[in-house]
C-alpha cells in the first residue's frame, strides 16, 4: 500500500511536471514562429493543445483518485 501511495505522488508530481513544459514550449513554439505558413501555426496549436491535455488529464485524476481514496477512509 504504502508504494502504490508513493507511486501515485511521484506519477502526480510527473504529470504536472509535463504539463507545465508543455505549456512553456508550446508557447516557445508559437512565439518562435517566425514567417511561417498558417498551417504550421495550427500545427504547432493543435500538438501544444493535445500535449496539455495529455498531462492535465492524467494529473487531474490522479488527484481525483486520491481525492476518492481519502473520502472512502473518512467517511465522506
Amino acid at each position: 500500500m504504502q508504494l502504490l501511495r508513493e507511486e501515485e505522488f511521484w506519477n502526480t508530481i510527473t504529470h504536472f511536471i509535463g504539463l507545465i513544459a508543455s505549456i512553456i514550449g508550446c508557447t516557445y513554439l508559437i512565439y518562435s514562429n517566425n514567417n511561417l505558413s498558417i498551417l504550421s501555426f495550427i500545427s504547432i496549436f493543435f500538438f501544444g493543445f493535445g500535449e496539455k491535455d495529455i498531462h492535465g488529464i492524467t494529473t487531474d485524476e490522479e488527484v481525483y483518485i486520491k481525492y476518492e481514496k481519502w473520502r472512502k477512509a473518512n467517511n465522506v
